[in-house]
Formats: structure tokens, sequence, C-alpha cells
């Protein structure tokens, strides 16, 4: 009798714990569902879009979800998708060229690695390779894409920050002008290429023709219009000798030559934001399923694989400067997911800006005990979205996406309320 009425209290105990914990686990999510919706009643969510979804990491459970399903404007969240895409298709040396040698002459094919004499990473590995030959033959014809990517803004193209896309881009695609004892160009082929008016710095639209102030004492940085006739003069002046261009593509087989280190393009590419580098790793990217390069065939090869997320994006670009891009917080968060399983946490939270430390969150999401948030940010005009890996005191790892679109009020508002949501999170879970 005293053994059964033991093993009673024992089931006892343990239905109570179970049911305990149970108790404890939908608690916890109803208290985060009402900050959270405490937090969207406020005035300033009163007239824009918002959409946020959020999940426990290791046992995929819905913390938070609000319009999730519904799609948004992306901005540079986009690069979350080109980092996967790069992780995926690029080897971890990145092909620098595709080259085919007889005797002194070379016929070589462009990648799209972006590293070749960038003012970061300074790579000359194509340079060095193509300086061992003394004929050089350029095939362009197994690349497909446009300059610029569908739904940017034309009015875009003297910033930086829209540099052109290209098979064989060289300094970054960017001229460089500094002013000291007299003005210094890069590349030196734009050194007579000045229009003798001073101004506002910038460059004729379809013509790589610049305009600098009188003065200045900072470094400019302006894109130049990329054609196969300006890429071979380029080359030619680096390497004192003619560069053959053939439209076609190379007709045999070529060998790919090793160059610069894909993650530090990715780390660049994800913590600063860089809509140039992440054009080229996605062309970089199809590199690796086929032999003509373009965006689209890096997209439908990283689509088939991410066939299992729901809510399918319209992906149209690898930088998210279109604003044709349209995604579902569940499809980032999806994504962030599957990131988060196929990747040690050292690994991939060092692509992502830091909290309080890094990139484009580098002032927000402060804390002494040192980063919590590993998240990507997009903005474009009226829109401002951040999506990645929240870390909680009790060393819990939630993934997240929240997105705004189509706000009237400053930016610093939105961030500011995201940034009371996190840390909220962060202390209570």
């Amino acid at each position: 009798m005293n053994r059964v009425r033991s093993d009673l209290i024992f089931w006892s105990a343990i239905l109570i714990t179970t049911s305990l914990i149970s108790s404890c686990a939908s608690v916890r999510p109803a208290k985060l569902r009402k900050f959270i919706d405490n937090e969207l009643q406020i005035p300033l969510h009163n007239h824009h879009f918002t959409g946020t979804y959020i999940i426990d990491a290791e046992s995929g459970q819905v913390m938070y979800s609000l319009n999730a399903d519904k799609y948004f404007t992306p901005a540079s969240n986009t690069k979350i998708a080109t980092l996967y895409a790069a992780l995926k298709l690029i080897p971890e040396k990145v092909p620098a060229l595709r080259a085919a040698a007889s005797g002194d002459t070379l016929m070589f094919s462009g990648t799209g690695d972006p590293s070749a004499f960038h003012t970061v990473f300074q790579d000359s590995t194509l340079i060095n390779y193509l300086s061992g030959f003394r004929h050089l033959i350029w095939y362009t014809g197994n690349y497909e894409d446009d300059h610029f990517g569908p739904g940017w803004a034309w009015e875009d193209f003297p910033y930086g920050f829209s540099a052109e896309r290209s098979v064989l881009p060289i300094y970054g695609n960017i001229a460089q002008f500094e002013l000291q004892d007299s003005l210094r160009v890069t590349p030196v082929i734009f050194k007579d290429s000045m229009l003798p008016t001073p101004g506002r710095s910038g460059r004729l639209e379809d013509r790589n023709l610049f305009t600098l102030p009188s003065l200045f004492s900072d470094t400019i940085h302006i894109p130049f219009t990329q054609t196969t006739k300006v890429t071979a003069a380029v080359l030619a002046s680096l390497l004192d000798r003619h560069v053959i261009v053939r439209p076609e593509a190379y007709p045999g087989e070529m060998q790919l030559i090793p160059g610069y280190s894909r993650d530090s393009l990715c780390i660049k590419m994800m913590v600063d934001s860089d809509n140039f580098l992440a054009e080229q790793l996605m062309i970089l990217a199809s590199q690796g399923v086929s032999d003509t390069l373009s965006f689209s065939v890096a997209k439908n090869s990283i689509l088939q694989m991410l066939a299992d997320l729901p809510n399918s994006p319209r992906w149209v670009d690898g930088s998210g400067l279109s604003r044709y891009n349209l995604f579902t917080p569940k499809w980032i968060v999806g994504l962030l997911h599957k990131l988060y399983e196929e990747y040690p946490e050292d690994q991939l939270f060092g692509y992502f800006p830091a909290g309080g430390v890094s990139g484009t969150i580098d002032d927000l999401y402060g804390s002494e005990d040192g980063p919590f948030v590993y998240a990507k940010t997009g903005t474009l005009g009226n829109n401002y979205n951040v999506s990645g890996y929240l870390r909680t005191k009790k060393n819990r790892v939630l993934i997240f996406s929240m997105m705004n679109n189509h706000y009237r009020q400053p930016t610093d508002s939105i961030k500011s309320s995201i940034e009371r949501t996190l840390t909220w999170i962060r202390t209570h879970y």
C-alpha cells in the first residue's frame, strides 16, 4: 500500500512539474506579446506598416507574430539572402578569374570578384596573374547582367553606394580623387577627365567626365561608368600591354584562379552594408552553378534550396537597393534559422553587425556585458528593418525580424522603438 502511495506521489509530482513548465512556456510569450503590442500602440506606429516575427532558435517556438506573412520592402535585409548564397556557392578562396593559357598568350574571363585593387582589400591576384603573359585576350560573353539592378534609382549613379556591377570590377568601380600638392586620380586613365568648371563632386550621367570642387580636403569617391572598353583601358595602363576584347564566351575549358577570402568580403558586405560587394557576391555565386554569370542564376539556385520556407520572396538584386524586392518577416526568420542550424554561432554572428560595437548598429543595443544583438539593418527612404539574432540574459537565442515600411517620422524614432523592444526581451528572457 505504501509503495502504491509512493508511486502516486511520484507521478503526481512529475505531472505538476510538467504542468508548471508548460504553464511558464505559455506565459512567457504572453508577456512578450503584451509588451510588443503596447509598444506598437504608441502614436509613432499609427500611420505605417509594421511586421514582426520572433522565434526561439533552439525549439522553433513562435514567440511573437504580427503581419509575419505580409510582404515588405526589405532594403538591405536582402543582404541576408546574399550572405546565404555566398556561403553556399562560393569557395573560401574566391575565384579571381577564369583562365586558359597557350604559351605566352592568356585567354581569360571575369568572375565578378570585387577585390582587385579595392580600396579596402587591395588584392593584386588578378594583375599579378595577368602580368605573367605577353598577350591577353579577354572573353566577355559569359556575363548577362546590366550595370544597374532593376528598380534602382537612376539619380543615385554618382554616389559611392550605387557603384555599377560588372564581371571584371577593378578599384571597386570607383574613381578616387585626392588633392594634395596636385590632383591625384585613381585609376590614372581618368586624370584628364575633369570638366573645366569646378562645382559639386559628380559625374556626367553617361560618360566618365567628372566635376570636382575647386578645393577639397577629403578624398572624393565617384563611381565610374563601366564598359569593357574602360576596363580594358584600366588593365592596359596597369599592365603596360594591350588587352584584346572578344565579345563572345570562350569556347573551351578554363581553370579558376583562386584569390581573396570569401569571408572577408561577406563580413564587410554585411557589417558595412556594402551594396557593391553584395551585387558582386551574387555574380560570384552564379559561378558556382553555371558558366553564364548573372544574379538570376544564383538567385534561382538558392530559392530552390529554400523552397521549404513559407512566403517565397520577390528577390531582384543582391543589395536591396531596389524597391521591387518583397520579403516577409516569416521568410527572413526562416532563412536566419537555416543559417543558425547550418553554421556555428561564432562564425555566423561574426558576419553580422554587433550591437554597440560594429557596423550599422554600433550606436544601438550597447551593453557592459558585450553585444547581445547581431543583426542586419535595412534602410531606404521611409523604410527601416532589423533582422537577426538576440541573446538573452538567460543565454537563450531568439531569431527576429522587425520591419517598418512607409513611415513619415524620423528614422531614429523607429530605431528607438525597436531598441526598447529588443532590450526588454533580452532582460526578461
